[in-house]
């Protein structure tokens, strides 16, 4: 429950991270009105969505929130930024930036399969017997070996 909360948090900044340039260009440009219009967009459609996820799914709801409206600011407010300013570069910037995130989400998914054998096996046993004997107690460990 909480790695699922944690994923979605981090893939919700991650978006975010890659719309904050382009909305950095577009204020730089002098169109803060696109930002208030799109701002005001946001909450009108994801205020409402917030409160019934967080009712019916509490953290995770809010959490997948987060990611639809990171979501919206980069698919539909970076293309109306290249429309309105950078006409034509949309196609090149979301080829910059998804091979990066296609390459980071294949070596994630990788690494969260081989690591947990290494993890269960490996580094289990050998926290347990170095540290973990001294700082939890055995229950702690059980489920590692």
């Amino acid at each position: 429950m909480h790695t699922l909360l944690l994923s979605l948090l981090g893939i919700g900044y991650g978006l975010n991270q890659l719309a904050i340039l382009p909305y950095a260009l577009q204020t730089a440009a002098g169109l803060v009105k696109l930002a208030v219009y799109g701002n005001t967009i946001a909450v009108i459609l994801f205020v409402p969505m917030l409160v019934i996820a967080t009712h019916f799914y509490q953290g995770v709801g809010a959490a997948s929130v987060w990611v639809l409206l990171n979501c919206f600011y980069l698919f539909v407010c970076v293309n109306y930024l290249h429309w309105r300013i950078l006409k034509g570069e949309s196609r090149q910037w979301y080829a910059g930036i998804m091979l990066p995130l296609v390459l980071a989400l294949g070596v994630g998914l990788l690494g969260r399969h081989f690591l947990h054998s290494v993890f269960g096996v490996w580094l289990g046993r050998e926290c347990r017997y170095h540290v973990g004997n001294w700082l939890l107690p055995p229950p702690y460990w059980q489920h590692l070996t």
